[in-house]
């Protein structure tokens, strides 16, 4: 089994993949021949869009019909290009003001390789997406992925924290850091209360919960697809692992 597989561009208008790759031959990383780049929608990344069609991360279900629209055909491809990787890293930026995050489903949380590279990384949350949210993305594809999201102005300074993510990982060191756990359980629906909260991402609210991916600019809040503004969690843990 190859060792690392780098997602780049599910959405083909956040460049974190490629900054990536940039930032590490720049400076001869010698983690460069262990990571595999892919990029996933090169249509869109050309376009300068999030899709084509409908959003690629919400596109893998139902891929053996015969009318498989752009995003569809393209995780299908993906899909079958996963597996064959001990770790699969799928990055994405938002312009949603917040900490940096990995994302998974509980599934990918019993990884061995996706729970090793948490643990060595300076990233210290961790969203855990109820397996009904996550069914429709690449995290329901195989257990060894995880992604990784970055609020968009912090995304240059981060590759050094992606570039030491990567290194501990490859070379089994753990820094033992304490990890916020946040179980997200829930949207936050598109109602006319929410809609007119200001939300602060992964802190707890007078609603009692803590909320994820929501802001003012964000797609699920301008996109008329979505019928939520983000996601929202019931409870923190703290873990050292």
């Amino acid at each position: 089994m190859n060792k690392i597989l780098i997602v780049c561009n599910q959405h083909g208008n956040e460049l974190l993949g490629d900054q990536l790759k940039d930032y590490l031959q720049k400076n001869n990383s010698p983690i460069l021949k262990s990571l595999t780049f892919y990029n996933a929608n090169p249509l869109a990344k050309n376009k300068k869009v999030r899709f084509i069609d409908t959003d690629m991360n919400r596109a893998y279900t139902n891929l053996n019909n015969a009318n498989l629209n752009h995003e569809q055909k393209m995780a299908k491809k993906l899909s079958a290009k996963v597996k064959s990787y001990k770790l699969v890293i799928d990055l994405h930026t938002t312009v949603c003001n917040q900490p940096s995050a990995f994302i998974v489903s509980q599934a990918n949380l019993l990884n061995n390789n996706v729970l090793a590279l948490i643990k060595s990384s300076p990233i210290n949350n961790v969203v855990v997406m109820k397996d009904g949210i996550a069914k429709s993305s690449l995290l329901n594809v195989t257990p060894q992925v995880v992604c990784v999201e970055i609020y968009k102005p912090n995304a240059f300074k981060e590759l050094a924290t992606l570039e030491a993510s990567l290194s501990n990982f490859l070379n089994n060191i753990n820094n033992h850091n304490l990890k916020n756990f946040y179980y997200m359980s829930h949207f936050i629906n598109k109602t006319p209360k929410n809609i007119n909260q200001k939300f602060v991402n992964l802190q707890l609210n007078k609603g009692g919960f803590y909320p994820f991916l929501t802001g003012s600019a964000n797609s699920y809040r301008t996109d008329g697809s979505y019928k939520y503004l983000g996601f929202k969690s019931y409870s923190k843990l703290k873990i050292r692992i």
